[in-house]
């Protein structure tokens, strides 16, 4: 009969996180892998029977916390918002080379060198927001490729 609650409890922890799939997100993804460690640290800690349990559940820990930056994916706001300040609000207006077509542009810009660097500037931010992004999921897939098979009895 235990045993039979227990996966009833299981089936509800799951629950909410199923329930929250909507076609495919990656971070749908990462969160079930994030909500799969937390379970498992709570019952290596709980009821593990191996010597290496609060050293796995660490090391699952550490796993959550990178998840956790991956599926907040905030790595550039505060360089947005330095930038933001500088170059000010979003206008659009029409392209000085095709009177067609809007361009995007922004308040602060006055010249064609400021246009340059507005752009430069947002390019620089990307790609750190890329780099911090990549060097945690090569940390997240470090921790699985060295522990995964280690973690589960």
């Amino acid at each position: 009969m235990r045993r039979l609650l227990d996966r009833v409890l299981y089936v509800l922890y799951w629950i909410p996180r199923l329930w929250r799939a909507w076609w495919w997100d990656g971070v749908y993804l990462l969160d079930i892998l994030r909500h799969a460690l937390r379970y498992n640290a709570r019952a290596f800690r709980r009821w593990g029977h191996l010597e290496s349990n609060e050293e796995s559940a660490a090391q699952m820990d550490r796993a959550i916390a990178v998840l956790d930056r991956l599926i907040a994916d905030d790595y550039a706001s505060e360089d947005l918002e330095r930038w933001s300040k500088k170059w000010g609000e979003a206008t659009w207006g029409r392209s000085e080379e095709h009177p067609d077509f809007m361009r995007l542009g922004f308040e602060n810009e006055k010249t064609d060198e400021d246009r340059q660097a507005c752009r430069q500037e947002a390019l620089e931010i990307s790609a750190k927001e890329d780099g911090l992004r990549a060097a945690d999921m090569d940390a997240l897939l470090g921790l699985l490729r060295e522990h995964l098979f280690e973690w589960w009895d």
